[in-house]
């Protein structure tokens, strides 16, 4: 039995979306906004007050792009809601593009019971309805899936290639994530007997992701006059030295003989990263804070990462991290709290300031306990996405391992195969440099359910070609 032909899609049929393509990935974007209907207002999380400020005031933030808050700025115009409607119309659409690759002419039938599907029993509706970054995570990776199976470039591939970029750009994390799947790529480009990809396509991902990289440098230097990427990277990688520990052992182990900064703070170094970043009374703050505790905390880093003693701990409690990231997948982490609906709260505050307006459905949202006390229970929900996570591992281990990997198309394949190294690759970045966190992990979990999808309805019409030939 041969692999499916019929996966591979003429792309001249995509130059062009008929009306009912259009429709249908409207359809997929109204499907991804149901959460925000469901709240009764876009969801919001404790950074999305940052965000607002950002794009509103044009300020470039210590510990993330401004971007996102560009981007939140420029669909400000329909309110909060606007890059809401912008995020889930990207989801959609890239959905749209991957479902008729795998799928072909099955794509049009398909397509809307899989956005209903992934909405209504995974994260993917959830990141897409919030007001924050994490939903292009996925984007990306399936935006890098369609280049690597792109065949010959054309005006198809160009809002593919700009929304890789953009998803790139509203998050450092992101910028990381494509430049570990570029360099994986190409590795396997060179390293493998036949060429697995067209020339053409990976130097169309590595343009952009040097575009990418330098886009975000250029725009740091004409609004806050540096060239280069975060102020705060060295902040987040010393809070993940102490999460480990691994600070406070050097420290106990090297002050007597080394003048370290830090040595002063010894008895006051917090026990985890969200202490040390966030609290008032962190020595952070004693050191100036994000910017001027850079010649401390870089100090502290290069002697770590210089001494052999902490290799072996550096690379266990980085395959720990990735590892328990992995695992770490509610839907609604970060959600749940009384707190935003109070002043003082980031989204309170500056929702506030900028979008007066929308106070009152804000604050009459399910998030905010609305007028009739309703909250976001999601509960039962995230035991019905474990169950879906874990039985997806399964499905694809049992065809990589079994008799079906190799009868499957090509594109499947390709695209499992970047999927989950996108999904791992997110685990290692964010558990294994910054924090262990359901957030980080969750806004991507859901595209392991996805590709299990499209290897089952695939499944299904090899076997359905296997009796038909046997009959």
């Amino acid at each position: 039995m041969s692999a499916l032909t019929v996966n591979t899609y003429p792309l001249t049929k995509l130059r062009k979306m008929r009306p009912k393509s259009v429709l249908l990935v409207l359809l997929g974007t109204l499907i991804f906004m149901l959460p925000a209907f469901y709240n009764g207002f876009p969801l919001v999380f404790s950074d999305t007050g940052m965000y607002i400020m950002s794009g509103m005031e044009l300020y470039v933030p210590a510990d993330r792009p401004i971007t996102y808050g560009l981007l939140l700025r420029l669909w400000s115009f329909l309110g909060l809601w606007g890059v809401v409607i912008f995020q889930s119309l990207c989801l959609a659409y890239a959905l749209w593009r991957v479902c008729v690759h795998l799928l072909n002419s099955s794509a049009d039938r398909f397509y809307p019971i899989v956005c209903v599907f992934l909405a209504s029993t995974g994260s993917a509706a959830w990141y897409s309805s919030q007001l924050m970054p994490d939903v292009f995570s996925a984007v990306l990776f399936l935006c890098v899936f369609l280049t690597l199976n792109s065949k010959r470039f054309g005006a198809n591939d160009i809002p593919v290639l700009a929304l890789m970029w953009l998803s790139a750009l509203v998050h450092y994390s992101h910028v990381l994530l494509l430049i570990s799947l570029c360099l994986i790529t190409v590795l396997w480009y060179f390293l493998s007997k036949r060429r697995a990809f067209q020339t053409t396509t990976i130097l169309a991902l590595v343009s952009v992701t040097i575009l990418a990289s330098m886009s975000l440098a250029l725009l740091n230097l004409q609004l806050d006059g540096r060239f280069g990427w975060s102020k705060g990277g060295h902040v987040f990688l010393m809070g993940r030295l102490i999460d480990t520990g691994i600070a406070q052992k050097y420290l106990d182990d090297n002050c007597q003989n080394e003048d370290l900064i830090w040595c002063q703070y010894t008895s006051e170094l917090p026990t985890n990263s969200r202490t040390f970043l966030w609290d008032p009374e962190s020595p952070l703050a004693d050191l100036g804070g994000w910017g001027g505790s850079k010649e401390a905390n870089m100090q502290l880093i290069k002697g770590v990462i210089t001494d052999p003693g902490s290799w072996f701990p550096l690379l266990g409690y980085g395959i720990q991290g990735t590892l328990s990231q992995l695992t770490q997948n509610d839907v609604g982490s970060g959600l749940m709290t009384d707190w935003y609906s109070k002043p003082g709260s980031p989204p309170y505050d500056h929702i506030k300031a900028h979008f007066p307006g929308q106070m009152n459905p804000y604050l009459q949202s399910r998030q905010n306990g609305n007028l009739w006390d309703q909250d976001l229970n999601l509960t039962a929900f995230n035991i019905t996405n474990y169950i879906l996570i874990v039985a997806s591992v399964f499905i694809l281990l049992f065809l990589r391992l079994g008799f079906w990997w190799k009868h499957l198309s090509s594109t499947l394949r390709l695209a499992i195969n970047v999927l989950i190294a996108g999904i791992v690759v997110n685990a290692a970045i964010t558990g294994g440099l910054a924090n262990v966190y359901d957030r980080l992990q969750a806004r991507v979990s859901w595209l392991i359910v996805f590709a299990a999808i499209m290897a089952l309805l695939e499944l299904r019409q090899l076997i359905r070609l296997s009796k038909a030939a046997a009959d």
